[in-house]
């Protein structure tokens, strides 16, 4: 590949994550796309993340770390950054402690150069242990694939976050001035409140593809994941999500309708 191929930034928030970053970097290394820009956006580190950065991307100018004057309490302040700082044509996220397939760049983009209509690609994943073991593989299904094509993906990640952040790649055009929401309130499910802005007036099919033939990710998840899904947590960040755009005018009465149901279901059988 050369410099006549679009130029895609990635961008990594780092917070403590010694233990997994050095891999992480490997990953990018190995991809069979090589133009690509790293925006690396230590969230004020107190362990050795940013001395390993360091050993592991001498010498390679497409990496670049850059600091948070102070730590943001969650990824959407150095993913915002990473946006800011960011001159690909095409953006895509990865998060310090996951690892990509080493065709995951080439694949999208030549999906993205093949349709000029296309803003939005994602695709399956795989977990895995602090080790590195396989425990799941998350694909959609017949239903959700058929849904996505009826109704819209755009529609449908409205009632699930079906999206894994660092399988998705877009078009700079898509994001334009939009951002991550920093509030508290919605650490660990900020992307998915990002994904319903920017995905809104992808209407047409054509904008959104999802590739189910090539499992992208390998998401760990570990003891230290900010996701909490063990808890209440979850479906409350939810509602108070949709209940705050749809105050914004940004989302419909009836998601805000059906998470509130969704969440009184919860709490019922929970007592039951």
């Amino acid at each position: 590949m050369n410099n006549e191929q679009p130029l895609v930034s990635i961008i990594i928030p780092l917070y403590n994550a010694e233990r997994f970053i050095a891999e992480t970097i490997r990953t990018l290394k190995q991809q069979t796309y090589s133009h690509w820009e790293v925006l690396i956006i230590n969230n004020c580190s107190t362990d050795k993340s940013v001395e390993i950065v360091k050993s592991e991307t001498v010498g390679d100018s497409r990496f670049s770390l850059h600091s948070m004057p102070k730590n943001s309490g969650g990824p959407a302040g150095p993913r915002n950054k990473g946006l800011d700082l960011a001159k690909g044509e095409l953006i895509a996220f990865l998060d310090a402690d996951d690892l990509w397939n080493s065709r995951k760049l080439e694949l999208q983009v030549t999906e993205f150069q093949s349709s000029p209509e296309l803003q939005f690609v994602l695709g399956p994943h795989i977990v895995i242990d602090e080790s590195g073991r396989e425990q799941s593989r998350h694909s959609w299904g017949c239903t959700s694939r058929l849904l996505a094509r009826m109704f819209g993906f755009n529609r449908l990640i409205q009632f699930s976050n079906l999206c894994s952040t660092s399988t998705v790649m877009m078009r700079r055009e898509a994001i334009g001035s939009l951002r991550f929401c920093e509030k508290p309130e919605y650490k660990a499910i900020e992307d998915w409140a990002f994904w319903l802005l920017v995905l809104k007036p992808l209407k047409d099919r054509k904008n959104v593809r999802y590739l189910k033939y090539q499992y992208f990710e390998y998401y760990r998840v570990h003891s230290s994941s900010t996701s909490d899904r063990l808890s209440d947590r979850p479906i409350r960040q939810h509602l108070f999500i949709v209940s705050d755009l749809f105050l914004q005018k940004k989302i419909s009465f009836w998601v805000v309708s059906y998470w509130t149901l969704k969440a009184g279901l919860f709490f019922l059988r929970k007592k039951s």
